[in-house]
């Protein structure tokens, strides 16, 4: 994603027919992680538990990628990207799941893990945008 985003940032929106600037990062993240622990969390589920996992997953991810259109920080076209994105390494990731014998993982544990996570990280910003946008206007005046 950062990679598009220097280079939709360099050769300007006008390159593309739809106004793609700033590809999403929280829809392609959003794809890649959720996806990964449903896949993960599924392993030892019944079926019928399995699709629930997936059904969170795609809310988590659907709900993510319009709250970027919502609040007016992407277009459609920059979602889907996002999303393709994220799709294509969670296809992966799903890839190099099936290479080896999946492990059930404990929710509990995993739980604990977001809780610690959360706690750490609440109230931290990691504003990496205005820094592509730097790069990618330098990268544009160099063209």
């Amino acid at each position: 994603i950062g990679a598009l985003k220097l280079v939709f940032g360099a050769c300007g929106a006008a390159a593309t027919l739809a106004h793609l600037a700033s590809p999403s990062g929280h829809t392609a993240m959003s794809t890649v992680v959720y996806g990964a622990l449903a896949l993960l969390i599924a392993v030892p589920l019944a079926p019928r538990a399995r699709g629930a996992a997936a059904l969170a997953a795609a809310v988590a991810i659907i709900g993510i990628g319009w709250s970027r259109v919502v609040l007016h920080d992407h277009s459609r076209a920059e979602i889907a990207v996002g999303f393709l994105v994220g799709a294509a390494g969670l296809g992966l990731f799903r890839l190099l799941l099936a290479r080896d014998e999946a492990r059930a993982v404990r929710l509990r544990w995993l739980l604990l893990g977001i809780a610690v996570l959360v706690a750490v990280m609440h109230g931290t910003r990691w504003i990496v945008e205005p820094l592509i946008r730097r790069l990618a206007a330098d990268f544009r005046s160099l063209c």
